[in-house]
């Protein structure tokens, strides 16, 4: 009987202490998710870059983004992230923002030959030299980083897991002559489970822009 009455009073201790339990696991499971980060895959491949490309020719001609083709709502990010992922990895060498040529480009009223070439860009892969070369003088820079959103999706997986997809085209342009002289396409697969810290679109794209400019010359 003794034995007895001491096993329900260890039941009724642990009954009164399950709430107790539970605020304790739900306090860990908060304090987790701000701890953890998301998984980063980085799929970022470089296709081409040409022998006479060098980081000396970048320094000495000059280097400017154009504007990113994309939705407004991912072109300023994804300008604002190639310019600083540049800025970290070349810190020599000066560049122009995305943002600044497209202020060179209307002040000296080349916007609309710029999208026009953009447009038969997409559609025939073929460069317009001479609108090349007016932006080239325009920004006074040999080198034009052309860059375009490829693909942003988002969705969950069977687990639940957020899963993120974006890719971004990139190719420089060399204003001389309008060749291609480097070419890469970052790419970057997150995996967000529920306990990691939350991602933002400016995040991965940091981590892609950063890829993209480190395998510049």
């Amino acid at each position: 009987e003794y034995y007895l009455k001491k096993i329900k009073r260890k039941e009724r201790k642990m009954k009164k202490n399950k709430p107790l339990l539970g605020i304790v696991v739900l306090s860990l499971l908060i304090y987790l998710s701000g701890c953890m980060t998301a998984s980063f895959r980085d799929l970022t491949r470089k296709a081409f870059s040409a022998p006479e490309f060098t980081t000396y020719e970048m320094e000495t001609g000059g280097i400017a983004f154009l504007p990113t083709v994309a939705a407004p709502e991912y072109s300023r990010s994804i300008d604002i992230g190639l310019i600083q992922s540049f800025q970290k990895f070349h810190p020599g060498i000066k560049a122009i923002s995305g943002t600044e040529t497209r202020t060179f480009l209307q002040n000296e009223g080349l916007v609309e030959e710029y999208s026009q070439m953009i447009d038969r860009y997409y559609r025939t892969s073929i460069i317009d030299k001479s609108v090349v070369a007016k932006m080239g003088q325009a920004v006074k820079a040999r080198y034009l980083i052309y860059t375009r959103l490829l693909k942003y999706d988002e969705y969950q997986d069977h687990r639940n897991n957020k899963i993120y997809e974006l890719a971004i085209k990139a190719e420089v342009w060399d204003s001389r002559n309008g060749e291609v002289v480097w070419d890469a396409t970052g790419h970057a697969r997150v995996i967000e489970s529920v306990l990691d810290k939350p991602i933002t679109f400016e995040d991965i794209v940091t981590k892609v822009c950063d890829s993209l400019m480190a395998r510049l010359p």
